[in-house]
């Protein structure tokens, strides 16, 4: 730009020395036409022009290139540059003339075919013209319309079939972002009217052995703290929530540090406990009798210290407590049936005296039988016979 105003003002004061130069007929090199503008190169082929604006709605001293009657290229008196229109809203500023126009490109320096980086508007996905702007990447000789910006939805979309990356020219994958310093937040949503008030952000952090960058972080901020709610160890990936409050799984309103509305299926659970049912084998635990127990279920419908189906219904159960109960139930009935052992080897025994006396009043009576046999010898009608009696 500079080169080329150093020309037009070289250009100038030829001008002015050697008066007027005709270009071709009825066209000047130095002009005026009127009040608003200064031509200062003109010719009426092709009604095309350099010239100042003088007044207007586009600024004294506005610079401009004009071609078959319209502004091409301007430069305004705030010092920006306008291409197709005569209003620049910025430094510079590139309106397009027909549908789905690209407006900017650059290309390789030796094939601009084969390479190049394209800026214009396009389509977008209802198949609207003007209705995207577009970043293309143009490889030879064929052009990937990689990004984009729908105008009516705001949508930012990358079609590419390559990878995007933030802080690194080497992503590894579809959207890679890469810290540059120690224990960094790399992703942050936040409220969006008070953004210190409200946030959700993603970065690195120390690990439980406060090691730098050694954990991928999750925080949530509010009223202007951080909370550092969950995180993964990278050298033992434990994954860890260090929040006050409850997590859900299937459910919204979380009761308890976890809760889950569905079945879990797993292979092994443990459960930290205070206390077991081992006091029942204390010598001074005081053991219902069966009558008791059997009492207690026609009245209230459930062994004792058991809950009962409503209470179950309504409040579930403690896995860790329950466990311990039933044990409870298990160890007296273990009792019991030790109880009841002793008593069947005290009958076996006594069943077995009573046998041996049995057997004993027995042979006493089977001895005495044999004693108390008296023989009778007579003969009847020359026949002999003997009673026993």
């Amino acid at each position: 730009m500079r080169q080329l105003l150093l020309v037009l003002s070289l250009l100038v004061a030829t001008t002015l020395t050697a008066q007027d130069i005709p270009l071709n007929s009825g066209s000047s090199l130095v002009g005026n036409s009127g009040s608003t503008s200064t031509q200062l190169l003109y010719w009426s082929g092709g009604s095309a022009y350099y010239g100042r604006k003088l007044t207007g709605m586009i600024g004294v001293n506005s610079h401009y290139f004009r071609i078959d009657g319209a502004t091409k290229f301007l430069i305004n008196n705030e010092g920006k540059v306008e291409i197709n229109n005569t209003a620049p809203t910025s430094q510079l500023d590139i309106q397009a003339s027909t549908s789905n126009q690209e407006v900017f490109r650059l290309s390789h320096p030796t094939s601009p075919a084969a390479a190049g980086y394209i800026v214009g508007f396009g389509t977008n996905g209802n198949g609207q013209d003007d209705s995207s702007v577009d970043f293309k990447v143009e490889f030879s000789s064929n052009t990937y319309n990689v990004l984009g910006i729908d105008r009516t939805s705001r949508d930012f979309f990358y079609n590419g079939e390559g990878n995007v990356g933030i802080g690194t020219i080497a992503p590894i994958s579809k959207f890679d972002i890469q810290a540059s310093a120690s224990n960094q937040e790399l992703f942050r949503l936040s409220h969006p009217t008070s953004p210190d008030a409200a946030s959700f952000n993603i970065g690195f952090g120390t690990n439980g052995n406060g090691q730098d960058n050694s954990s991928v972080d999750f925080k949530v901020q509010y009223s202007s703290t951080t909370y550092d709610v969950l995180g993964i160890d990278r050298s033992s990936r434990d994954f860890y929530y260090n929040g006050d409050g409850n997590v859900g799984i299937g459910t919204i309103t979380p009761d308890a540090k976890l809760a889950v509305n569905g079945t879990i299926h797993t292979k092994e659970v443990k459960v930290d406990l205070t206390g077991w049912s081992d006091f029942v084998f204390e010598k001074d635990y005081k053991l219902r009798t069966l009558d008791e127990v059997e009492k207690h279920i026609s009245e209230k419908g459930h062994l004792p210290e058991i809950p009962s189906e409503a209470d179950v219904t309504e409040n579930g159960i403690n896995l860790g407590e329950m466990d311990a109960k039933l044990l409870q139930k298990i160890e007296e009935l273990t009792l019991y049936l030790i109880d009841m052992n002793k008593r069947m080897n005290q009958l076996e025994t006594e069943n077995q005296e009573l046998k041996g006396k049995v057997k004993s009043l027995e042979k006493i009576k089977d001895h005495n039988r044999r004693s108390n046999s008296i023989s009778y010898r007579g003969t009847c009608k020359g026949f002999a016979f003997i009673a026993v009696l």
